[in-house]
């Protein structure tokens, strides 16, 4: 067993292989002292302070050795499903990023999954999340204005690994505002708790999943048409518009200067109509972007691609 303490006198990171008969001191840090650890094996691990500046430390020698794997983050939450996939989430509580995030390299290098956002969000970030496999991950953390001026708890969801997260509004009778903590044992059996009450579900969540997409129009169209987004230049939020003639499946892919894929911001199928998405581009720095749209629509497939600026 591995716990941390992070009072800076007599914290740190504890070790115990007797069942808790003796515990042993593995690392000592002062006010950088851990109050967070994630070990994905009895070898490899990970430890930082969720409400501090500092970094974070990984172990590869059951923690013998501690090394600053992140500079200047922290985490709130950790889960990896092998040695090389995992992801971290934080909280605005922590004055870092409350972001959730992804590595594929064991924690070498991190990238930012963007959870939905509106102005009906309320942004704590991600305080729990579930791991099933390298696709499916559950999420809880922010909260959402309701009619008649409530709150209630968002329980997020990915099915494609980070890539979309969609949300659910799954309690309107006992007003939970927020969820800290959730767990799901497959793909359909899952509890989300805050402190003192929680919801569970038998069969995978609610069936309707939400988007941060947004119908503007019924009305059937003349064409399909991607939009300029607006406002651009922009920092950070902007949103993108676009429109369907007819029914098909309708991919936003975000892409850098290089031409490299940051985000499939939409993946989704959709009637004819018009639309619009935000995009949150709070993880990436100044410069310029490219957005594409691809609608698959039967035989008929529509693509258009539009440069966007973002200036921080």
């Amino acid at each position: 067993i591995w716990l941390v303490q992070g009072s800076s006198g007599d914290g740190g990171v504890f070790f115990t292989s007797n069942g808790g008969v003796s515990w042993v001191q593995q690392f000592s840090g002062g006010n950088q002292n851990p109050n967070k650890i994630y070990m994905y094996n009895a070898r490899i691990g990970f430890m930082s302070n969720s409400s501090a500046l500092p970094n974070i430390y990984k172990t590869t020698n059951s923690g013998e050795n501690w090394t600053v794997n992140l500079s200047g983050e922290n985490f709130y939450h950790m889960q990896f499903i092998d040695s090389l996939t995992g992801w971290k989430s934080s909280t605005f509580s922590n004055l870092v990023d409350s972001s959730m995030k992804k590595t594929t390299n064991g924690g070498i290098t991190w990238f930012k999954q963007y959870i939905p956002t509106g102005s009906d969000i309320i942004q704590f970030g991600i305080s729990g999340f579930s791991c099933l496999n390298k696709d499916t991950v559950w999420a809880v953390g922010n909260s959402i204005f309701f009619p008649n001026s409530q709150v209630r708890g968002m329980v997020f969801r990915t099915i494609n690994g980070g890539a979309n997260w969609l949300y659910q509004i799954p309690d309107t009778v006992i007003n939970t505002s927020v969820y800290y903590f959730i767990q799901f044992v497959n793909r359909n059996n899952g509890w989300a708790y805050n402190t003192s009450r929680g919801i569970h579900t038998a069969t995978g969540g609610d069936p309707v999943w939400i988007t941060a997409l947004e119908q503007l129009s019924t009305e059937i169209p003349k064409e399909f048409k991607l939009f300029q987004n607006y406002p651009n230049p922009f920092n950070p939020n902007t949103r993108i518009e676009f429109q369907l003639l007819k029914r098909g499946n309708a991919e936003i892919i975000i892409y850098d200067i290089t031409g490299r894929r940051i985000q499939k911001l939409l993946n989704e199928e959709l009637s004819a109509g018009e639309y619009e998405i935000d995009f949150n581009a709070s993880g990436l720095s100044s410069g310029t972007y490219f957005y594409k749209l691809i609608i698959n629509s039967g035989k008929e497939v529509f693509t258009e691609t539009k440069k966007m600026v973002l200036i921080k």
